[in-house]
């Protein structure tokens, strides 16, 4: 898939002096906050999971219902407060509401606590402008919008480009705070774990499952997509791209919980767990079952789940590193059937694939 070796190039070619500071500012911080909607969300939750002194403004801890009024509070308790804002677009309505909040509260209060770290693709955004103007403004190229027609199978229609290229700069830039390396080791291990995610991919999209599931995929049976945890992150970035394909086809595609819908036979339970042993997760493939459907799983090692479904395994991944790279294995999962559809001869114009991916709620 050549639009990984694009959200590589991407990664790397950020900016080193914004990086710099960004690092800065996320190292030193008594504690960040972390806001996102949609896929950016998912990549921001995936990239920074399992850093000490990550809230979100979603949290039940969290200590007021906006911004503007938590931050006093906030002040009181911390010496420096950072704000981490992932928007693709930087115009994402609630990402862009807390920050500017932040931002009014900033320049009202004179207060030199805080800063506001934004990553989007647009610099000249309402959110890239106050991330340069109140702290530090990482630019991350998404898809080409002006190209003429973009190509299906490079990734780009599916907008992956950026949220991927973030959570990949995000999780590397959180491993090295950890490991107490500098912001340039963030570099080195963008270059090294892109090596190793394109072989989790030709692995995963050249292997007979992954064949079996795309054809499953084709019909109009259902698909529910589900994780526990971190997991779930991935789950949901996943099931919001096929949702849009599966639409297309007459099917449907959720997120596995309360709003899916019941199981009937033929029916497809996709399950991702790096332990492949959380009760939770097992019960659902088991009443799956039970209801005749189809049940695939991606795991991080053998385990109950690898063995009571059709599984594949991210090879060498630890629980800091598998939901990223599940993340990166999925993604050509919509691409693929795309493909595959077009090749039956189905073409399916550009202007409605934008359609049914677009949302006013956002």
């Amino acid at each position: 898939m050549f639009y990984v070796e694009k959200i590589i190039e991407n990664a790397i070619s950020i900016d080193k002096k914004e990086a710099a500071k960004f690092f800065e500012n996320v190292k030193n911080a008594d504690i960040a906050i972390i806001v996102a909607e949609g896929r950016s969300e998912g990549a921001i939750n995936i990239g920074l999971h399992g850093m000490p002194n990550i809230i979100s403004v979603k949290d039940i801890g969290f200590p007021a219902r906006t911004i503007s009024k938590a931050a006093p509070i906030l002040e009181e308790r911390y010496k420096k407060i950072a704000l981490i804002v992932n928007s693709g677009s930087g115009e994402t309505s609630a990402t862009k509401q807390v920050t500017q909040e932040l931002a009014e509260y900033i320049k009202n209060n004179k207060s030199e606590k805080y800063t506001i770290n934004a990553i989007t693709s647009k610099p000249n955004s309402t959110i890239g402008k106050l991330g340069e103007k109140f702290g530090t403004l990482i630019v991350v190229k998404g898809r080409n919008e002006n190209a003429n027609e973009p190509k299906f199978f490079d990734g780009a229609i599916m907008n992956d480009i950026y949220e991927l290229a973030t959570m990949l700069f995000l999780q590397k830039t959180k491993e090295s705070i950890k490991k107490e390396q500098d912001y340039q080791t963030v570099f080195t291990k963008i270059q090294n774990e892109g090596r190793i995610i394109k072989k989790i991919i030709n692995d995963f999209t050249t292997h007979d499952i992954y064949q079996e599931l795309l054809k499953k995929l084709e019909t109009r049976a259902k698909i529910t997509i589900g994780g526990m945890g971190p997991a779930r992150n991935v789950a949901k970035m996943t099931a919001i791209r096929m949702q849009h394909i599966k639409r297309i086809l007459c099917g449907d595609c959720r997120l596995a919980g309360p709003f899916a819908p019941r199981t009937e036979p033929g029916d497809i339970l996709l399950l991702i767990s790096w332990s492949g042993e959380t009760a939770t997760i097992l019960n659902w493939a088991r009443e799956h079952k039970k209801m005749g459907g189809y049940i695939y799983s991606i795991v991080g090692q053998e385990s109950p789940l690898s063995r009571e479904s059709h599984s594949i395994t991210i090879e060498d991944a630890d629980d800091e590193t598998f939901d990223q790279r599940t993340a990166f294995a999925l993604s050509p999962l919509p691409i693929s059937l795309l493909e595959k559809i077009w090749k039956r001869g189905y073409k399916i114009p550009d202007s409605l694939i934008k359609y049914v991916t677009h949302t006013q709620f956002q």
